[in-house]
């Protein structure tokens, strides 16, 4: 929860752990994301085959473990324990003009144990990455009315689904567009990229 508790606090300096699967092509990563002496997001990734998805294997424990102490973070993977699963079917979009992108997540859940967060039906997070002026695509949603927010899905799932957490007004904003349930939501059907 060390990593957890960092980014809700804003730190300059923290971290994550997470593997990441791309159901439509079988491709598996870990990735390390790491903030530099500036409070800029450095990310590190090392492909792994799908079947380790979720686990840091002798594979990929050397490879965290070096990104952490390089980062001067003092945790080893073998300290490290699963915290969530997040699930989301995206759509990307380039604008290759502006040197920006645009992702869609829908059918959005977090799983932990036995409990469940999930995104409302009919709702999508957007999320514009690109430079530091405000793309096409920024200006677009800013003439629709919305407005950007600050969201993590990991940090709206752990705290839908952790009690005790706190979450700097996080849960607050989650419970307009998110549900709890006991049983994990049904996935979507996987269907292979053409």
């Amino acid at each position: 929860m060390g990593a957890w508790r960092a980014h809700v606090q804003g730190r300059r300096r923290r971290w994550k752990v997470r593997t990441r699967l791309y159901a439509e092509d079988g491709l598996c990563r870990v990735e390390v994301k790491t903030k530099d002496g500036r409070g800029a997001t450095v990310k590190y990734a090392l492909k792994i085959p799908a079947a380790e998805y979720g686990r840091l294997t002798a594979q990929a424990a050397p490879f965290v473990d070096a990104i952490l102490d390089r980062a001067g973070v003092p945790v080893t993977a073998k300290e490290l324990s699963a915290s969530a699963e997040v699930r989301y079917v995206r759509a990307a979009l380039a604008d290759l003009e502006h040197g920006s992108r645009v992702t869609l997540d829908g059918t959005l859940s977090c799983h932990r144990g036995d409990r469940t967060a999930a995104l409302d039906p009919g709702h999508v997070l957007i999320e514009t990455k690109g430079g530091t002026r405000p793309a096409p695509a920024d200006r677009l949603l800013l003439g629709m009315g919305v407005r950007p927010v600050s969201l993590s899905k990991y940090i709206v799932g752990q705290s839908l689904l952790t009690p005790g957490l706190p979450d700097n007004d996080v849960r607050r904003l989650a419970r307009a567009h998110f549900t709890t349930a006991a049983n994990p939501v049904p996935l979507p059907e996987r269907i292979p990229a053409a």
